[in-house]
């Protein structure tokens, strides 16, 4: 016990944790109040009239309270018809429906006028929304229902087919089971509800992200801290240095974090509960559409119980895995970059594989799959293993069950057992031997250089280089790309219009528009002249065949009208002369803000790993008073790092950059470059004037400011925490988190953040370009200035930091 109390103090001792921990409970706190307010206010601000109103149909039979719901819900839309008839209202034909309901509904008139709803149009909309609901969730209970009966049936006709014969395959074995796992639901009672509260506040992402960026903080401090001051040799030797110390670090580490499971996932349930409500705790989920297809029959209570369970083993899971991590591997670059690429492939995995891949099982039996609780017993999956069916929920729990009993066990024994040499134990020999040949090749006095080879070789950021080679090169696609019909005949037109609107180009599109407005006196002279004999069938199929080939290009055509209308309003409006360019093409450019985010995602997790060890190497063996202590080593060698990390951020920008524009060249429809930059709607917001690639070099830019900018803030962190995984710490939670947060839908977030800087072509859209550009930048030269005095005030201090 009193080992553990050592090891709460040294956590509790830590500031960094404790501000972060309150910093991210309240973010998360807010994020998803605002995003609930922005995504159902109209919910919200209903909740008590609901409510109400469903306390009233509950005591209803099921029957008379369908019936009733049908009722009210038809007569209230009676009723916004008979509102609209005091309105301005112009459209002739909208009037007549307001008479026609009128005449054809003269009680239903008699009653409105006698309503309280005569010129409330608002108590009208709230009643007609809140009946909605009601009846919506009659309507899936019948759905429920008949899916129930038809079950067994649609499974009876399967089995008649003789693929599905074979009592030994998986195909029948999955049916039986099927019917099987959903027999105890066909009975189960029903009751009216909202989902809302339960859906919402059991689907919060960023409070997973919150909790594993804690749990690898929470890992840092236990684990890592020790090793880096070199005290782990010195603990080892003592009595209870080993068994007792990784016991004590361990329990300590379950602790805390099913303590912050529980209040970051609570405080959303109650927040949701607020918001919402979950209604009779006693009412069964399967009552609500979104839980239809589960098998496991649990009321309101029981879930959020086993909810709240299932997130403390996902974060124990994840909690534990992360010290096994920690305790191999034993240096901070390379657990970055393990969890960075666990994390990504097994996003990758959960995001793309296809639920009835034959590859499922990667699907649904990784990190981010433990995370999905609402998935794991929303969606009803059963997994082959083997020829036999098992349910995805139940083999997530053996696959879960198994890692809690072996990743502790693993990590005590990683702890005692204390592996040496992790880097001879990988079979990276030969790594040693290519250090030692470039140490000898290295020998001058140039500062530069040798804090070049300490950043790459020493730092080991040469491999995260290679990685951003490698990640380029996957990006870039290398089999030609296909176009379906629209496309290609799209492709096809402004192939012949490609370049500056002129008047010839407008000739073109009045007479192909004449063509196409003709076609049906084209059809009718070909089938005359067939009945009178002049041309026989095959001729008239031809010419038929031939319009309707032509007729099925109007859709693409419609596109390229939109484009011209757009072109004739930019110079009637702005005076600009645009020109066509193919949208297909410039949208694979310019219109991809999530593929954007996401390689801002992955580029910013490149650059906080391989800035890493830039400063850190200094400081690990306090090494850095020596060199203070030398001709050149304050601002030389101060600047000797800024130089070699700004040359790494932009030429890992760059590299990355490479595939979008390769992909665009070669892959895609050309298009004028030198057309003004307005000519592509989606930058009709940019004040420029500007070509094409005028705005490419611009922005390429702006955005090579805002990465060097980056690098400031990245630094001044390293230089200030003094230790690389702090510096990973905070600079993932500065940079790379808003990303998350805004690639998962915050989108508010990207105004406080260095995310426009990879979204610049969506940005300020609802201000002046101009203005929004230099604001934004403005601001980010200021930060980045004072983050760069910052750096060189604390790298000329002598004081202690770290957290």
């Amino acid at each position: 016990m009193k080992l553990m109390g050592y090891e709460l103090f040294k956590v509790w001792k830590k500031r960094i944790f404790t501000v972060l921990t309150i910093l991210l409970l309240f973010i998360n706190g807010l994020f998803y109040y605002n995003t609930q307010r922005k995504e159902q206010d109209l919910l919200i601000q209903y909740r008590d009239d609901y409510i109400k109103l469903e306390n009233e149909y509950n005591a209803l039979p099921l029957e008379e309270g369908k019936a009733l719901a049908y009722k009210q819900e038809e007569l209230l839309t009676l009723y916004n018809r008979f509102a609209q008839e005091n309105s301005d209202i112009q459209d002739s034909i909208w009037k007549q429906l307001i008479e026609d309901a009128k005449r054809d509904h003269p009680e239903a008139y008699m009653q409105y006028k006698e309503s309280p709803y005569v010129n409330k149009e608002e108590l009208l909309s709230r009643d007609t929304y809140i009946i909605k609901l009601i009846r919506a969730q009659y309507e899936s209970h019948d759905q429920f229902v008949i899916d129930m009966d038809d079950m067994k049936q649609r499974a009876d006709e399967m089995l008649s087919v003789s693929i599905f014969h074979n009592k030994d395959s998986f195909s029948y074995r999955n049916i039986v089971k099927t019917i099987e796992d959903f027999r105890p639901l066909q009975n189960l009672p029903w009751k009216l509800g909202l989902e809302e509260g339960l859906t919402m506040g059991t689907r919060s992402g960023s409070t997973d992200l919150f909790m594993v960026l804690l749990l690898f903080l929470l890992c840092t401090i236990v684990f890592l801290m020790e090793l880096e001051e070199g005290l782990t040799p010195l603990i080892r030797s003592t009595r209870n240095g080993k068994f007792r110390t990784i016991s004590a670090k361990m329990s300590v580490l379950s602790m805390l974090t099913v303590l912050l499971s529980i209040v970051f996932y609570g405080s959303i349930l109650l927040l949701s509960e607020r918001l919402y409500g979950f209604g009779d705790p006693g009412r069964y989920i399967q009552s609500m559409d979104s839980f239809g297809r589960t098998i496991h029959p649990m009321t309101v209570g029981q879930y959020i119980i086993t909810y709240l369970l299932m997130k403390v083993a996902a974060n124990l899971v994840m909690a534990w895995l992360l010290a096994a991590i920690f305790l191999f591997l034993r240096q901070t670059s390379r657990i970055y970059i393990v969890l960075a690429t666990l994390l990504g492939l097994s996003f990758i995995c959960y995001s793309l594989v296809h639920p009835n891949s034959y590859i499922n099982v990667l699907k649904y039996i990784n990190v981010v799959a433990f995370y999905d609780t609402f998935n794991l017993f929303g969606d009803y999956r059963n997994i082959n293993v083997l020829g036999y069916p098992i349910s995805k929920d139940t083999l997530t729990f053996y696959v879960g069950g198994s890692l809690l009993l072996i990743l502790p066990a693993l990590s005590i024994w990683l702890f005692v057992s204390h592996m040496d040499n992790t880097t001879r134990k990988m079979g990276m020999q030969w790594y040693t031997k290519l250090k030692a040949y470039l140490f000898r090749l290295r020998r001058n006095n140039s500062l530069f250089q040798h804090e070049l080879y300490k950043f790459l070789i020493t730092g080991k950021s040469l491999f995260i280089l290679i990685l951003v080679c490698i990640i380029s090169y996957q990006n870039i696609e290398g089999k030609e790309r296909q176009f379906d019909m629209d496309a290609s005949v799209y492709n096809l037109y402004l192939s012949q219009l490609n370049g500056k609107l002129t008047e010839d180009k407008l000739v073109f599109l009045r007479e192909e528009r004449e063509k196409f407005t003709a076609l049906p006196e084209q059809l009718a002279y070909w089938k005359e002249r067939y009945k009178s004999g002049e041309i026989d069938l095959t001729a008239y199929n031809q010419e038929q065949n031939n319009l309707e080939t032509f007729a099925k290009q109007e859709k693409s055509f419609l596109y390229v009208e939109e484009q011209r209308d757009y072109l004739l309003r930019l110079s009637e409006e702005q005076g600009i002369t645009g020109g066509f360019v193919n949208v297909i093409s410039s949208d694979a450019l310019f219109n991809r803000q999530q593929d954007n985010l996401l390689n801002g995602l992955m580029y910013s997790l490149l650059l906080i790993a391989g800035l890493g060890p830039l400063f850190s190497i200094d400081y690990k063996n306090d090494m850095v008073r020596v060199l203070r202590s030398t001709s050149k080593g304050r601002w030389s060698l101060f600047a000797s790092k800024y130089s070699i990390a700004c040359i790494y951020a932009v030429l890992t920008f760059f590299i990355l950059q490479i595939p979008k524009f390769y992909n665009v060249l070669v892959q895609y429809p050309a298009f004028d470059w030198y057309s003004a930059v307005q000519s592509i709607e989606i930058l009709g917001h940019v004040e420029w004037p500007i070509s094409i690639l005028g705005y490419v070099i611009v922005t390429g830019l702006l955005q090579t400011l805002g990465v060097i900018l980056m690098v400031y803030v990245i630094l001044f962190l390293a230089v200030f925490v003094q230790k690389q995984a702090f510096m990973l710490l905070t600079s993932t939670a500065v940079i790379v988190l808003p990303l998350s947060l805004q690639y998962i839908g915050l989108t508010t977030i990207g105004n406080y953040s260095f995310n426009r800087l990879f979204v610049l072509d969506q940005a300020f859209e609802s201000i002046s370009y101009t203005v929004g550009v230099s604001v934004y930048f403005g601001a980010l030269i200021i930060i980045g200035a004072v983050a760069g005095w910052g750096a060189w005030h604390f790298s000329n201090s002598f004081s202690k930091r770290g957290g």
